[in-house]
């Protein structure tokens, strides 16, 4: 089961979020936070693959909460959703570890393909490559081909088949 932890701080985007990823065999929502430090204080605790994150929120940012993962907690996949695409956010995501960067309002449903691949890659189906629209709001050297993911540490524990608890 891949595990998905969803930080943002909109009710509307989070429940769309929900119904969207329950559609998706091999998925689990296992928590929601509304900003930065919740986020920071429910990876540790729960210890999702999978961390779906909006820069804005009250108290705290994505950002920040995305750095503090990174450094001092854990290593899920994050995927950052966001209505300011900005180059320099998505250039500061990228450099803090982040694995996708997705403008919410032309985007959204990127999420779902991320998703899915995960799976398939877990599952061992066999591979598509993810579309060319998905490697472009992607970093760069992250899933130019299909075989990319199986390459990447963080990527390849989320598709091990076992959830991040179960390797420690």
């Amino acid at each position: 089961m891949l595990e998905v932890l969803i930080a943002d701080d909109s009710d509307m985007v989070r429940e769309r979020l929900k119904d969207l990823i329950a559609e998706i065999d091999g998925t689990e929502v296992v928590g929601e936070a509304t900003n930065g430090p919740d986020t920071v204080e429910l990876i540790g605790h729960l210890e999702p693959d999978v961390l779906i994150l909006d820069i804005r929120m009250p108290v705290g940012n994505g950002i920040d909460a995305l750095k503090a993962i990174k450094r001092e907690i854990s290593d899920p996949i994050v995927i950052m959703l966001t209505a300011y695409a900005y180059p320099q956010y998505r250039q500061r995501c990228l450099e803090a570890g982040a694995a996708y960067f997705f403008d919410k309002t032309t985007e959204f449903e990127r999420v779902m393909d991320v998703l899915e691949h995960l799976c398939r890659q877990r599952d061992g189906s066999p591979d598509q490559p993810l579309s060319e629209s998905h490697e472009r709001a992607s970093r760069a050297d992250f899933c130019k081909r299909s075989d990319t993911c199986k390459r990447s540490d963080t990527c390849r524990n989320a598709i091990s088949g076992e959830s991040r608890k179960e390797r420690r």
